[in-house]
C-alpha cells in the first residue's frame, strides 16, 4: 500500500497533462489485448491502473461493463467526467476491494510496473477475476529498443545513490514480467512486442509531455527542474531529425495469461 501511496503523490497532481499529453500514445497496446479477451458480448471489465481512463473509452465503445481503479483520485475525476455511469473507486493492485471471481476480464495496462510487488499485485487480478477469465497485461518491453529508457537512464546517473522506487522499466526485460506471471499461478496463452514511434515537435514539447510522468516529477522532486531538464536534453539529441524534431520509438510487451 505504500507503494499505491507514492505513486498517487507522484502522479495525481499531473493527471491533466498526463490525459492531455501521453496517454493516447500507447493505447494501440490497449488495442491488442482487447482484440483478445472482448467479444463484444457486454463482459464486465476490470482495469487495474486505468490512469485516466483511456483504454477504458476502447472498451466501452466495444460493449464492455467496465470497472477502473487507480490510486489518484486525480486520475478518476477525469474517467467520471468522461464516463459518468461506469464505476471507479480508488485501490491499490495488490488490495483490490472485490470479491473473489467478480469480473469477467480483467486487464493491467502500463499499470503492474508501478507495483511493489507485481506477483502479489498479479494474484489480486486472478483472484477477482472469474475462473478461467483471461487477464491482459502491457508493460515497457526491452530497454534496449526504448528511446525513453535511454532519456530515463541519463536522469537516474544523477543520482548519487540509484532510487530504489518502481519505475516504468521496473518490468523489463519480458523474462522479468513473464517470471511474475508465473509466481502468481497464471499461465501466458499469447504474448507479443509493439514498437510504437512518436514524434515531438520539438524537446521542449517532450520535455512539457514527460513532465506528466511520475518518473520525471519524482527527479524533478529530488534533483531540481535544471539538473534533469539538462539531462534529459542531452539524451534526447540523439533521437533529433533535421528539422530538429524528436522522433522516439518505444517497445511494449503485452500478454494474455489465465
Amino acid at each position: 500500500m505504500a507503494s499505491g501511496q507514492r505513486q498517487a503523490e507522484l502522479w495525481g497532481p499531473s493527471a491533466e497533462l498526463w490525459a492531455k499529453n501521453l496517454e493516447a500514445y500507447s493505447l494501440p497496446c490497449a488495442e491488442w489485448v482487447f482484440d483478445r479477451i472482448l467479444n463484444g458480448g457486454g463482459q464486465h471489465l476490470l482495469d487495474a491502473g486505468c490512469g485516466s481512463g483511456g483504454a477504458l473509452r476502447i472498451a466501452l465503445a466495444r460493449g464492455a461493463r467496465i470497472t477502473g481503479t487507480d490510486v489518484a483520485e486525480e486520475m478518476l475525476a477525469i474517467c467520471r467526467s468522461i464516463m459518468p455511469r461506469e464505476e471507479f473507486c480508488v485501490a491499490d493492485t495488490e488490495a483490490l476491494p472485490f470479491a473473489d471471481g467478480t469480473f469477467d476480464v480483467v486487464a493491467a495496462l502500463n499499470s503492474l510496473q508501478f507495483t511493489e510487488n507485481p506477483a502479489n499485485a498479479l494474484r489480486e487480478l486472478k483472484r477477482v477475476a472469474k475462473p478461467d477469465a483471461p487477464i491482459g497485461i502491457a508493460c515497457f518491453g526491452e530497454t534496449e529498443f526504448s528511446d525513453f529508457a535511454a532519456v530515463g537512464a541519463a536522469v537516474r546517473r544523477l543520482f548519487t545513490t540509484p532510487p530504489t522506487f518502481e519505475g516504468p522499466f521496473s518490468l523489463s526485460p519480458p523474462a522479468k514480467l513473464h517470471r511474475a506471471v508465473a509466481a502468481a499461478g497464471l499461465t501466458i496463452q499469447e504474448s507479443a512486442d509493439i514498437d510504437l514511434t512518436r514524434e515531438f515537435e520539438s524537446f521542449d514539447e517532450y520535455w512539457h509531455s514527460q513532465s506528466g510522468t511520475g518518473a520525471t516529477r519524482f527527479s524533478v522532486r529530488e534533483l531540481g527542474v535544471e539538473p534533469v531538464r539538462n539531462a534529459m536534453e542531452g539524451a534526447a539529441r540523439r533521437f533529433a531529425n533535421t528539422q530538429g524534431r524528436l522522433v522516439m520509438t518505444n517497445r511494449f510487451h503485452v500478454l494474455i495469461a489465465r
